[in-house]
């Protein structure tokens, strides 16, 4: 089960990245309203990532965090594309580590509850962020993130109608 929510939450990154590709650097900071602008979107996902493989409590995480502007803050102080591209490599190898940490403990029958609330509550964060994403780029002209099935779910899908 660990290594299925572990594809589903690299799937959902992989679809940030795409976006994050697909916006051209002239509508980056550009958006629908105050929310709908890819920067901020982009930005405010990134928090969550970070806060998602954190094992630090609440205000040291705050206090040390790499992302540390105010989301709702003006986009112009936040990072690039290229910046976010890099960041988000980053971040996978973070949570890869998070997941691998994760099948240790249940091999050992040490996990705990939390582990599991906490990976569903970020991947559904990270998936309601990347809708608001395709929003975003549908209101602005451009192209969404690119939907995929993962191979396993796709050749079911086929041979099971």
């Amino acid at each position: 089960m660990i290594d299925i929510i572990e594809q589903a939450f690299l799937e959902t990154l992989r679809m940030l990245e795409d976006g994050i590709r697909k916006i051209p650097d002239s509508h980056w900071r550009q958006g629908s309203g105050e929310f709908l602008i890819p920067a901020r979107i982009a930005y405010h996902t990134m928090i969550g990532l970070e806060w998602f493989f954190s094992n630090l409590p609440e205000a040291e995480h705050k206090r040390t965090r790499r992302y540390n502007l105010n989301w709702k803050g003006p986009v112009e102080e936040m990072p690039d594309r290229q910046a976010m591209l890099e960041d988000l490599a980053w971040m996978s190898g973070r949570i890869r580590e998070w997941f691998a940490e994760w099948a240790r403990e249940a091999a050992a029958g040490t996990d705990r509850p939390y582990r599991l609330k906490k990976a569903l509550y970020f991947l559904r964060h990270t998936q309601h962020h990347i809708g608001e994403f395709c929003a975003a780029a549908r209101l602005l002209g451009q192209e969404r993130p690119a939907w995929g099935f993962p191979p396993s779910v796709s050749e079911s899908i086929r041979n099971n109608p």
